[in-house]
């Protein structure tokens, strides 16, 4: 996005949510081995995924490829959101986005 515009970075917010739940996903195989349900349950979405060290990398690079997307593509709907709201409860202003005008000069 240009600077000073509200908004997400859809990338950057993409990656740090792509990170967070590739290390969960790595640390869960990995240090939760057998004893915790997750990982056999998510074994069977991500393919590869296991408690061993190679199926725990394998499971957190699933997580980041899907963190990421997932996040991605919240950040842009978010985005597109706030671009299209023209309210005045959204704006606290007119509904041309200038604060300071009453709307009865409006310029739009």
């Amino acid at each position: 996005m240009k600077s000073g515009a509200k908004g997400l970075c859809a990338g950057c917010f993409g990656l740090a949510v792509g990170i967070i739940w590739g290390l969960w996903c790595f640390a869960a195989g990995f240090f939760f081995q057998g004893s915790f349900s997750m990982v056999s349950t998510m074994g069977s979405i991500y393919v590869g995924y296991g408690p061993t060290l190679m199926g725990s990398v394998i499971g957190g690079l699933w997580g980041l490829l899907h963190g990421f997307i997932a996040a991605f593509l919240v950040a842009l709907l978010y985005n597109c959101l706030c671009k299209c709201c023209k309210c005045r409860c959204c704006k606290k202003g007119c509904c041309c986005g200038n604060k300071d005008c009453d709307g009865t000069k409006c310029s739009k």
